[in-house]
């Protein structure tokens, strides 16, 4: 997967630097309701999060990336007859440049809860071998996570989610916080100290690649 986690990331530099609009796309969405918790069953495949998403009454397998954006295939887009919000040029890992569209969903619902007017990017999700095999219609991304806190039971494959943080049950088994800051693109980033002498500062973390935490080289 570290090719795709490369282009997706590439694609996510490009479009921010060259077209300032694009911050409308990661400031989008809310939620109708003020309280709201939800548990989602999901399953994995090559160690990735893939989460049932449904948009406008159909469910859709979409991949649970911290480290990007919402985007949707062409395939979904062309399904749910979405018009552009804006258009911007994309150059990705290989130095090929598109122009991506990037759309407005209207509502997207995870186990039941609304999240309204979220933007999503639109790419060809079936053009790297690598994501093509995990047949996913898109990538649930952080510009929707930022409306709920999160929590992840890799044990029962569950992803919980809720309007706040108390309202997620965190057993006395599991004392390990980390403390976390965000990315203008609301990317989680977190300082770690290895073996009691590294310092690493400003790992990402990112459940779009495998290992979870990316230090931006390798």
């Amino acid at each position: 997967m570290k090719t795709f986690k490369i282009a997706i990331q590439v694609l996510v530099v490009f479009v921010i630097t060259s077209c300032t609009s694009i911050s409308k796309l990661y400031n989008s969405g809310s939620v109708p309701q003020e309280e709201f918790s939800g548990r989602i069953a999901f399953e994995t495949m090559f160690d990735l999060i893939i989460l049932p998403v449904e948009i406008e009454g159909k469910q859709y397998r979409f991949l649970f990336d911290t480290g990007a954006p919402m985007v949707i295939s062409k395939e979904l887009r062309e399904q749910l007859e979405l018009k552009a919000a804006a258009k911007s040029g994309v150059t990705d890992s290989q130095g090929k440049t598109e122009r991506l569209d990037y759309v407005w969903l209207k509502e997207v619902k995870l186990a039941g809860i609304e999240f309204k007017k979220t933007g999503a990017i639109v790419a060809d999700l079936r053009k790297a071998p690598e994501i093509a095999c995990m047949d996913i219609d898109g990538i649930l991304g952080a510009n929707l996570m930022k409306l709920a806190h999160w929590k992840i039971d890799s044990k029962n494959n569950a992803m919980y989610f809720a309007s706040r943080k108390d309202q997620l049950e965190i057993p006395d088994s599991e004392p390990l916080v980390l403390p976390f800051k965000m990315k203008r693109t609301y990317t989680p980033v977190v300082d770690l100290v290895v073996d009691d002498s590294v310092e690493v500062n400003n790992a990402t973390f990112d459940t779009g690649f495998a290992g979870y935490l990316s230090l931006g080289f390798g």
